[in-house]
């Protein structure tokens, strides 16, 4: 009974200090959880922020190839025209050798 009779004395004595001390205890367990909880939400935000920097690079990357590609396709058409050009032209030389030879 005299260790009972001690630990009620104590505790009746210092109510406030061991109120505070449960207080802090259940905070700091209450932090712990939710930082368990965040944890995973926090490195998943990183990893998609990652992500996105990654593509943005990319994407900044090939903005000087679509330019590079559309001036080799303008230059593609062009010579494309050239061709059909230059075979017009040859057909109208084929046709007036030919009428040079039928005089002949």
């Amino acid at each position: 009974m005299k260790i009972s009779n001690a630990i009620a004395r104590f505790v009746e004595s210092h109510a406030f200090q061991l109120t505070a001390q449960v207080l802090t205890v259940a905070g700091l367990l209450l932090a712990a959880y939710v930082t368990s909880r965040l944890a995973p939400l926090s490195s998943s935000l990183a990893e998609h922020d990652f992500r996105i920097k990654a593509i943005e690079t990319r994407n900044g990357a090939t903005e000087p190839l679509i330019e590079r590609f559309l001036v080799v396709e303008t230059q593609e058409q062009n010579t494309r025209d050239d061709i059909e050009e230059i075979k017009g032209g040859m057909k109208e030389l084929n046709q007036k050798i030919d009428r040079v030879l039928e005089k002949l």
